[in-house]
């Protein structure tokens, strides 16, 4: 594997813009110029022959290889839905980067090179890794799922504050399946479902903003009784014309028959739908899209 060593001083500035991307076989030092979004990392890397760091053309981002960083579905717009977990697992990032000496690997070339980011007083895990770890990040690669298992094993970060996930849709059942990730039993009153389509969210902007007219962006349903899930437990939740139970409270599978405000007809389309799963503190716990009507897994 190539590596390419930068040596960041990283601080919290947003909002700046980038092009190009780095040069290969290079070892680089750089300031990191702050967060382009919640995945990535900003910095303007050194012209040795200049002495000088802040040279347009040399302004450059980096995204953090193997991980998601929750946040990136409200993308800074503080008046959309926030993505659950994501204001506390930026302020985690910035408490890792902020102000500190990085070493910086880039395991993937090109526009968006991806990089695994060393602390550099700090030996062992990278940063990837501690995100991962702490709970404040998913992994998207093999290498990180053994970590995401112990920070959900012990309930870190988002995996005590959003607990549950979709975990399976099936179109033609009219089904959603809902399971606790969490090592804690978990509440369902206040926890809501909502389907859109795509052609909803760019003529209304949501579930982002969650109009208040939900009819004329999908259907929502509110799960309405008091019910615990235990660690690992899954609620199907079936889309119906009335609410009802079907299963004991505190069994490790539920099923919940649903009716969706602003249900005409199916609200789980066979052509392709997304799936959102709200938190009681309006917070984007989970999402999935699918196409097709054949059960897709989340």
């Amino acid at each position: 594997m190539k590596r390419y060593l930068l040596m960041l001083l990283v601080v919290a500035v947003c909002g700046i813009g980038f092009a190009g991307s780095l040069v290969a076989d290079q070892s680089i030092q750089a300031i990191g110029l702050g967060m382009a979004s919640n995945n990535r990392l900003a910095l303007s890397y050194l012209d040795e022959q200049e002495n000088s760091f802040l040279r347009s053309d040399r302004v450059r981002q980096v995204t953090l290889f193997g991980v998601t960083i929750p946040g990136e579905l409200n993308n800074g717009h503080p008046d959309r839905l926030q993505e659950c977990y994501s204001r506390q697992a930026l302020e985690t990032l910035n408490l890792m980067v902020q102000d500190q000496q990085l070493l910086v690997e880039i395991v993937r070339n090109g526009a968006l090179p991806e990089a695994v980011v060393y602390q550099s007083n700090v030996s062992g895990l990278s940063i990837n890794e501690r995100m991962v770890l702490v709970g404040a990040a998913f992994a998207k690669d093999s290498e990180f799922e053994a970590l995401e298992a112990r920070a959900r094993q012990a309930g870190d970060g988002r995996w005590s504050h959003c607990p549950l996930k979709i975990t399976y849709i099936d179109p033609q059942a009219e089904l959603v399946a809902i399971l606790n990730v969490s090592n804690q039993p978990v509440e369902l009153k206040g926890w809501k479902l909502h389907s859109s389509t795509y052609e909803s969210l760019k003529n209304w902007n949501c579930p982002f903003d969650f109009c208040t007219d939900v009819a004329k962006v999908g259907q929502t349903w509110e799960m309405p009784l008091h019910c615990d899930i235990p660690p690992g437990g899954v609620v199907e939740v079936v889309a119906h014309n009335e609410d009802f139970l079907i299963g004991e409270c505190g069994t490790s599978k539920l099923k919940m028959i649903g009716n969706f405000l602003g249900r005409t007809s199916g609200v789980w389309h066979d052509s392709g739908d997304l799936a959102w799963l709200i938190s009681p503190q309006d917070e984007i716990a989970w999402w999935c899209e699918y196409s097709g009507k054949h059960q897709v897994q989340c």
